[in-house]
C-alpha cells in the first residue's frame, strides 16, 4: 500500500507542478524565469521516476541465451511477463490488472518448463530429474508467494518479483546453461 501511495503523491506533485507552470505562465509572462524553472522541475521529476523505475525491469541480454532457439523465446517471453507483472504492480491502481500479470506469468511458466522437461526428455539428458527438481522447487516457491499476496496485496509484490526476477536470471543462466552444450551436441538448436 504504501508503494502504491507514494506513486499517487509523485503523480499529484508532477500534476501540480504542470498546473502552477501554466498559471506562473499565463500570471508572470513567458519572459519570467518561475515558469521555466517549474517547468524544468516537472521534467527533473518525471526524468528521476523514469530513471527510478528503469533498474527493475529485466531487458534481454546476449548472455541469457542457451542457444536453443524455441527455449531462448521462451525465456525472452517469461522475462517479458516478469516485466508486464512489475508495471501492472506499478501503474495500476486495481488489483485485477495485477492478478491477471500475476496469472499469465504463471501459466506461461507452466508451459515453459513442460516444453523444457519434455525437449530434455526427448534427447535423453542425463540430469533431467535434477532440473525437474529445480522446476519443482521454483513452483512451490511461487505458489506460497502467491498465498502471501492473496494475504498481503500489494505489500507482497516487491518480494514476489523481486525473487522471479533473480530466479529467472540465476536459472537461466547457470541451470539451464548446463543442458545447452549436451543439447548442441545432439543437433538441438
Amino acid at each position: 500500500m504504501k508503494k502504491r501511495a507514494l506513486m499517487i503523491l509523485k503523480a499529484l506533485l508532477i500534476g501540480l507542478l504542470v498546473i502552477a507552470t501554466i498559471l506562473a505562465t499565463v500570471q508572470l509572462g513567458i519572459s519570467s524565469p518561475v515558469p521555466w524553472l517549474l517547468g524544468f522541475l516537472v521534467v527533473a521529476l518525471s526524468a528521476y521516476n523514469k530513471l527510478c523505475d528503469k533498474h527493475k525491469y529485466i531487458s534481454w541480454k546476449k548472455e541469457y541465451s542457451v542457444g536453443i532457439k524455441s527455449i531462448d523465446n521462451e525465456h525472452q517471453k517469461l522475462l517479458g511477463l516478469i516485466n508486464r507483472f512489475l508495471t501492472a504492480s506499478r501503474e495500476h491502481p486495481s488489483t485485477f490488472y495485477e492478478q491477471e500479470a500475476l496469472d499469465e506469468l504463471i501459466d506461461y511458466t507452466h508451459y515453459h518448463f513442460k516444453h523444457e522437461e519434455e525437449l530434455m526428455q526427448k534427447h535423453d539428458y542425463p540430469d533431467l530429474e535434477a532440473h525437474k527438481q529445480e522446476h519443482r522447487k521454483m513452483v512451490t516457491r511461487v505458489n506460497e508467494l502467491v498465498d502471501e499476496y492473496n494475504l498481503r496485496g500489494q505489500e507482497a509484490l516487491e518480494d514476489t518479483a523481486a525473487y522471479l526476477k533473480h530466479w529467472l536470471i540465476n536459472h537461466i543462466q547457470v541451470v539451464d546453461q548446463q543442458y545447452s552444450d549436451y543439447m548442441h551436441k545432439r543437433g538441438v538448436s
